[in-house]
């Protein structure tokens, strides 16, 4: 559980940076999401916070 904690962190912190400065690719793209979807479904992420992680991640 610490480990998804550390994740949480730092996923916030890449949510908070520009779409731009960080375009996945398409794979890395669909490893992120499930990385995000895995981290709400254990409660480290709100649901405001992957809402908000997703769009971000996919520049919306």
């Amino acid at each position: 559980m610490r480990d998804a904690v550390a994740a949480a962190a730092n996923t916030q912190q890449d949510a908070d940076e520009p779409a731009a400065q960080r375009r996945p690719d398409t794979t890395s793209m669909l490893d992120e999401l499930a990385r995000l979807a895995v981290l709400h479904r254990h409660g480290a992420l709100t649901d405001d916070e992957f809402i908000r992680a997703k769009r971000r991640l996919i520049g919306g």
